[in-house]
């Protein structure tokens, strides 16, 4: 059963990573930022780095950006550490087990 639901899950993350059109190039980077350190928290700055090096070019959307991988599950960004990292270790294992996506 655990399986059968890290399989799901998985799917799922990809469709849902594959739905942000534009977004996704800076999505990955984001994520290919913090899985390059994980299980070890990242600097925030160095993803808002990652999305605007990915094509992202005003704050507020380098901002929204993150945000909206927050909001999804992705990311958790810690304000008072000023660190992001995976919000899950499911989500962690999605994406070392996804090399197409890491892009």
């Amino acid at each position: 059963m655990k399986a059968e639901f890290e399989q799901g899950f998985f799917d799922q993350s990809t469709k849902r990573l594959r739905r942000y059109g534009k977004g996704e190039k800076a999505a990955r980077a984001a994520l290919a930022c913090v899985g390059a350190r994980d299980p070890e928290p990242v600097d925030r700055d160095a993803v808002e780095d990652a999305i605007s090096n990915a094509g992202v070019k005003s704050q507020d959307a380098v901002e929204d950006a993150l945000l909206t991988l927050v909001e999804d599950g992705f990311l958790h960004v810690d304000a008072s550490a000023g660190t992001a990292a995976f919000a899950y270790r499911l989500v962690a294992n999605w994406w070392r087990t996804r090399p197409g996506d890491r892009r």
